[in-house]
């Protein structure tokens, strides 16, 4: 089994209540985030591409989670964003998908050649458009929204109930 890469996904420290798991788990995630996305806008790369949506799909996975226990409007708005943001990468990635699938069938089928080129050029086109866009990424409206996620759960606004967390004005 491969072993996550803790830079990325850190373990779960022991002993930590819900609330500072949530906390350092937010705070981890978001940091990689941002890393990920400063390195995708100094060095468009495939890899840097990759790395940045994977730590995307991360942080909508924790932000999903908490969502599910916490009722608190910044979240909703936090996923959307970075769903947004995902989205951005759909297209390039449907023609890499798409890329690799023809080339294993090339030798069977040569009439996919003209059809493998079209994708070639497609995908250069797009990571053209993708580096465009991903240097203008920016991210203070997330960070924002990150800090709002955290605000109620590390204030002690957050009501842990067996449903469903409420978040509330007043301390439990």
């Amino acid at each position: 089994m491969p072993s996550l890469n803790t830079e990325l996904w850190p373990e779960p420290k022991t002993g930590l209540t819900l609330k500072a798991h949530l906390l350092d788990s937010t705070q981890t995630l978001w940091r990689g985030y941002r890393k990920k996305l400063r390195r995708c806008q100094e060095q468009f790369s495939d890899t840097s591409v990759h790395d940045l949506r994977v730590q995307t799909r991360r942080l909508l996975a924790l932000v999903s989670l908490m969502r599910a226990m916490i009722a608190h409007e910044s979240l909703a708005k936090t996923e959307r964003q970075l769903k947004k943001r995902l989205d951005t990468f759909g297209e390039l990635r449907d023609t890499q998908v798409q890329l690799r699938f023809t080339e294993r069938f090339l030798h069977e089928f040569p009439r996919l050649q003209s059809f493998q080129e079209w994708l070639s050029r497609r995908e250069q086109r797009l990571i053209k458009r993708l580096a465009r866009q991903i240097d203008q990424f920016k991210t203070e409206k997330l960070s924002s929204l990150m800090a709002a996620v955290r605000r109620p759960i590390r204030c002690g606004r957050v009501s842990w109930s067996r449903r469903r967390l409420q978040v509330g004005d007043t301390a439990d």
